[in-house]
């Protein structure tokens, strides 16, 4: 059962993941800028980097965290029920956080500051070379660490009690929730949609973005508690 859960936490972590909202939106702003200053070839070629980029951030960060987890299990017991109450803790004022703060009350802007949103702005406009915009991809998922970190830290924790075996399987299937949803905005885009019927439909689904986020933050509050029983 312990070990059932273990993959239950990670893949509602995943469900989390997958749905934040600052990489793809970041992206999209980027590929807008990209397909009106370039052919459409070399637009598909400069929006991979940024996917790249904001894969490369997740494994490097995963993986550093998992062999952290995985050397610490050497000399303390991952599995202390007082670690696992914190992080239960944490992520369930990351629920309340995310309800609250996580869109802005007008439109579709996020928890950053407007200057951090002015930069990103400036920086999709700017970039032009493939290491600019691969740059681009892991600094996109800086701010969003207040949300994601937790995450991050349970995933790499569970990776850890699971065996560095399973998490060399592991990590591969996590960056899935990162890269899956801007390889969704690409095939938008693709598919002849704008960037105002990109705003227009988060606008539309803010709400169950919210939902989603702050009941998955509440989900694994709840499934790191239920774990400690068995």
């Amino acid at each position: 059962m312990s070990v059932l859960l273990s993959v239950i936490i990670i893949l509602v972590a995943m469900l989390i993941q997958a749905f934040l909202q600052l990489s793809p939106s970041a992206f999209a702003i980027l590929y807008h800028s990209a397909i009106a200053k370039n052919s459409f070839k070399k637009a598909k070629k400069l929006s991979i980097k940024f996917i790249l980029g904001a894969g490369f951030f997740t494994i490097t960060l995963l993986s550093i965290i998992s062999f952290i987890f995985y050397v610490i299990s050497n000399f303390v017991d991952l599995k202390s029920p007082i670690f696992d109450w914190v992080l239960a803790g944490i992520l369930l004022t990351e629920s309340i956080l995310n309800l609250l703060f996580y869109f802005k009350k007008t439109g579709t802007a996020l928890f950053i500051s407007r200057k951090t949103s002015e930069k990103f702005l400036l920086r999709a406009d700017k970039s032009k070379k493939g290491s600019d915009i691969f740059r681009f991809g892991i600094s996109s998922c800086i701010p969003e660490l207040l949300f994601t970190l937790p995450l991050y830290i349970l995933v790499a924790k569970k990776i850890a009690e699971l065996g560095i075996l399973n998490g060399c399987f592991l990590i591969p299937i996590y960056l899935l929730a990162v890269v899956l949803p801007l390889f969704c905005v690409y095939i938008y885009f693709y598919s002849g949609h704008n960037l105002a019927e990109f705003q227009r439909s988060r606008t539309k689904h803010k709400k169950l973005i919210r939902s989603i986020l702050f009941l998955g933050f509440l989900i694994l509050s709840a499934l790191i508690i239920i774990n400690l029983e068995f």
